[in-house]
């Protein structure tokens, strides 16, 4: 293999220079510049001067971030995967480890099941406005920065509202006509879900404790060229809704650093609660009850009733004496429901300056279909903004 090794990096120095990857340098080679005759058909080439065999491996055994996590080939088929490596993952280093550990695979400290805090990753410079620290990125292990050890008194989870899906939409095929209903449905139902998450930071800010992502459905996938389809050009493995990467939604070097007034947030992902690593609780839930004039807790049920909207400080007060017998607390009732508003102006815009940078662009409509509606933009913006009263 050194003679392709050399053969590649020769080749990638001079795409590097042009601003491609380093993955480049062997697709350049196989297709372009100085091409091998390929044999598609047969099971193996034998290529660079008769000194290398290049062999073809399954994608449906041999996998990427894409087609493991998110169309999940392998089941359409019935089969095992041999491997799966993580590209095709956005989010850089961060947004790897974090779809691993979506997947369960990451190999988390048992610490990291138990108490809160945030958990290893790449820490990069993100809320200084444009980052320029001086600083390059660093590994952060769990106790560091200080800011670090804020979200350890233990978890938020929440339920969001259930959002159905529109009869047949795994079965439509007209690339023109259907992919904008598609891609509309997707973007107007994510807003809607990332306007709970915001809520849902925001609660788990206010009781000390690392937020458990929840599972946002997405019914498009997240790409940098076009999805006919909500789906890779030619690709109809994939079903709606599925659950929503973090990369899908996030910027995910900003996710791993949320915070507001010097308090950071910490997260888990959405797959936390399923982990088998993670130790059984019994968890404080809470739920708006219209109508209801204070805090009911019911005794033995775990179970706490509280008004709809109020702002952060009533429901802290309301929550305080329950709280420190509980690891975990769960709001049942959509976090939009239950957070009305933050009672200090400032630090609601300390929030909205830090949470509106989160989301991601999302990318992209067909061109058939940017051609025929010429006023619907090729790329997409994702909104994250609460429904508060301050």
């Amino acid at each position: 293999g050194t003679a392709l090794i050399d053969k590649w990096y020769s080749i990638r120095k001079k795409q590097q220079a042009r601003g491609f990857h380093d993955q480049d340098g062997l697709y350049k080679f196989l297709t372009e510049e100085d091409r091998e005759q390929v044999d598609f058909v047969g099971r193996f080439t034998v290529v660079v001067n008769g000194t290398v065999k290049l062999a073809q491996l399954p994608a449906t055994q041999f996998q990427n971030g894409y087609s493991h996590c998110v169309n999940k080939v392998h089941t359409a088929h019935s089969l095992q995967p041999y491997e799966a490596h993580f590209v095709w993952v956005w989010g850089n280093n961060n947004g790897k480890m974090h779809r691993m550990r979506e997947a369960m695979y990451f190999a988390d400290p048992a610490e990291y099941y138990v108490q809160g805090g945030q958990g290893a990753h790449i820490n990069v410079p993100t809320q200084t406005g444009d980052g320029a620290t001086g600083a390059g990125p660093s590994f952060q292990l769990t106790d560091t920065p200080e800011s670090e050890a804020t979200g350890r008194a233990g978890f938020v989870s929440v339920d969001l509202p259930h959002i159905e899906t529109p009869e047949g939409f795994n079965e439509w095929r007209d690339v023109k006509e259907d992919t904008e209903k598609m891609v509309s449905h997707h973007l107007t139902h994510v807003a809607a879900q990332l306007s709970e998450v915001y809520h849902a930071f925001v609660l788990a800010h206010l009781l000390n404790r690392t937020l458990v992502l929840p599972r946002v459905k997405c019914w498009c996938i997240q790409n940098w060229f076009e999805n006919p389809l909500c789906r890779l050009p030619g690709e109809l493995h994939t079903q709606f809704p599925l659950d929503c990467p973090a990369d899908f939604l996030f910027d995910m070097n900003k996710l791993y650093s949320v915070e507001v007034q010097g308090h950071r947030v910490p997260i888990r992902e959405y797959s936390f609660l399923d982990n088998p690593r993670r130790p059984v609780d019994v968890p404080l839930t809470v739920q708006a009850v219209p109508g209801a004039l204070g805090a009911t807790y019911h005794e033995g049920q775990d179970r706490v009733e509280v008004p709809p909207g109020m702002d952060d400080e009533a429901l802290l007060a309301m929550l305080a004496d329950e709280l420190p017998h509980y690891r975990r607390v769960h709001f049942a009732s959509p976090p939009t429901q239950l957070l009305g508003g933050i009672r200090s102006l400032k630090k609601a815009l300390a929030f909205r300056e830090v949470l509106s940078k989160l989301p991601v662009e999302w990318c992209c409509r067909p061109d058939v279909v940017v051609k025929a509606h010429p006023e619907l933009p090729l790329r997409h913006r994702l909104v994250m903004e609460p429904r508060m009263g301050s």
